[in-house]
């Protein structure tokens, strides 16, 4: 693999080709302008590009250019990047908070796929201090969102609304006896995923096999419980994101909860390209040009 090579702006769709058999790496266009006389870095060489904003280069992962910004599928900010949004890079996606009137609000939503569909969750910000650090005891929650009626693994009692807003608690997804366990990320989780679903759908969309401690970003690094019983007295399953791990929790401390919207508000969001989405092999990203 070479060190980059440039590209234009991606084609917004066609018919595909006929499929042709692999040939070798060539220069990237870096090492040709080296080749041709270029002294400086790779950055120094993209700089001395004059590219229009929305064209793209790969090179090696994690790296900063001047210039551009590494198309890791996260959102940006349209008003530092208004060419960006000009271009299209913007799409709707779940409204990033839900105000829940007296009692706190959702934010950090995560959209997952299983089953053939999305779902959405968001972390409960019982404070509206916009961190997910408060937690709440699921007999609170559970008056908060039924009346009171225990939550457990049916719907009717792990679901409701709060402040008009439909919620639901979500299982852990997938059954487990007994005491922890640390489960098996999957190969290819954010497309759909046919292993997990509920909470483990969401830690399996961050982690690897090689990376288990994974989260959603912004979302507090502890035990974070689900409507699933372990089969233990008052004790739901939990998973502990920076472990990567499962095990039971005492339903009567308090925990942080995220709670799904079947049916979340939308807002236009500006997202980055993805480059694993776009193909580029491991260890290297695209940037794109702002």
């Amino acid at each position: 693999m070479t060190n980059a090579v440039l590209l234009g702006q991606p084609s917004l769709g066609g018919l595909p080709g006929a499929t042709g058999t692999d040939g070798l790496d060539g220069a990237s266009a870096y090492e040709i302008a080296v080749a041709n006389g270029f002294q400086g870095t790779e950055a120094e060489w993209l700089a001395s590009l004059e590219m229009q904003a929305g064209f793209m280069v790969l090179a090696k992962a994690e790296q900063s250019f001047p210039g551009f910004l590494e198309c890791d599928g996260s959102t940006y900010d349209e008003t530092l990047y208004p060419d960006l949004a000009a271009l299209g890079f913007s799409e709707l996606g779940p409204a990033s908070v839900i105000d829940l009137g007296l009692n706190g609000q959702l934010i950090l939503p995560v959209t997952v796929k299983w089953g053939g569909q999305d779902y959405t969750y968001y972390a409960y910000d019982k404070g509206k201090n916009g961190a997910s650090d408060e937690g709440v005891r699921f007999a609170d929650l559970a008056v908060l969102i039924n009346g009171g009626t225990p939550i457990d693994e049916t719907l009717a009692n792990r679901s409701g609304t709060i402040n008009g807003v439909e919620v639901i608690v979500p299982l852990l997804g997938r059954t487990y006896s007994g005491g922890a366990t640390t489960p098996t990320a999957t190969a290819d989780p954010t497309v759909n995923n046919t292993t997990y679903t509920d909470l483990l759908a969401v830690w399996d969309a961050y982690a690897t096999p090689a990376t288990p401690a994974a989260w959603p970003a912004g979302w507090k690094l502890y035990h974070w419980m689900t409507a699933t019983d372990s089969g233990r007295v008052s004790s739901p399953y939990a998973i502990l994101w920076r472990t990567g791990s499962v095990g039971s929790a005492n339903a009567l401390s308090v925990y942080p909860v995220a709670l799904e919207v079947p049916s979340p508000p939308m807002q236009t969001i500006y997202p980055l390209p993805d480059s694993a989405a776009l193909g580029a092999p491991e260890g290297y990203s695209y940037y794109i040009k702002y």
